[in-house]
């Protein structure tokens, strides 16, 4: 489903209320904003409200008519995913420094160049997770993307215990950086 649109049809889709394609943005781009977050720090709660608030920016944008992309579609929703969980975060800490409001959030995409290399960057992970497959695939997307404790991967994955969660995390982690050394 998601590889069939371009970023210019997603935008074109999003301008005459397609409501197929938010089904594409979430297939196509949940996974590596969720984690682009959770290594921010973003609670596995808050991960949900804040892609669907970058989903809105993009919506809004695209039906504005006047929204011109000049970087790929996911740098730009990773760029506006950071920028909405800084200030979420600025918001429940009450930070003293810039607020930006959602208009000024969609054209900051200044760092491209940061976000376009944390993008390959989870391109291959999740190439490299996709080449080690079941059942490590699921146990490290599940500790690592989806933030459930070890306990609850073992209860998930019926491993026997704790311990035994915990030695196959390892061996998969392993195998996945051998894996990612070949993808260099």
């Amino acid at each position: 489903m998601s590889n069939k649109y371009s970023d210019e049809e997603i935008l074109q889709a999003l301008a005459v209320n397609d409501s197929e394609v938010i089904g594409v943005l979430y297939e196509k781009y949940y996974k590596m904003m969720a984690s682009h977050l959770y290594q921010l720090g973003c609670e596995t709660e808050d991960i949900k409200d804040i892609f669907q608030e970058t989903i809105m920016v993009i919506y809004d944008k695209a039906q504005s008519g006047t929204f011109k992309l000049t970087s790929k579609l996911s740098t730009y929703l990773t760029a506006v995913s950071r920028y909405k969980y800084y200030k979420k975060y600025q918001q429940d800490k009450t930070l003293s420094s810039t607020e930006f409001n959602d208009h000024e959030l969609a054209d900051l995409p200044k760092d491209i160049e940061y976000f376009e290399e944390q993008e390959k960057m989870y391109q291959r992970i999740f190439k490299g997770l996709e080449l080690l497959g079941k059942p490590c695939s699921t146990l490290l997307e599940a500790f690592y993307i989806h933030n459930f404790n070890l306990q609850q991967v073992a209860e998930m994955l019926n491993y026997k215990n704790y311990d035994s969660t915990k030695t196959q995390k390892y061996k998969c982690l392993e195998k996945l950086k051998g894996i990612l050394t070949k993808l260099n």
